[in-house]
């Protein structure tokens, strides 16, 4: 039980961590969303991927809530697959 713990705990934290970089690099670009097609692309791509990104550790976040009030059983786990 605890590995999986800590699997969630760091799969989470990555996540987060991938999203804060992810803000910090939109803030630091020196180009805009306007500027051309290049720059246009880069953050549709990326502020994609973020969301998706986002949605799955807020998956993962409640999993693991559910995880900790032991809601998954043997044969009761589809929430779990689901998220990950």
């Amino acid at each position: 039980m605890k590995n999986i713990i800590d699997g969630f705990l760091i799969t989470i934290f990555l996540g987060l961590l991938f999203v804060l970089l992810q803000i910090f690099e939109y803030y630091e670009s020196e180009f805009s969303f306007s500027d051309s097609v290049y720059s246009c692309s880069f953050f549709m791509l990326t502020g994609l991927h973020g969301c998706h990104v986002i949605v799955g550790v807020s998956f993962l976040f409640v999993c693991f809530i559910r995880l900790t009030k032991r809601h998954y059983m043997i044969n009761h786990y589809l929430g779990f697959v689901c998220a990950i």
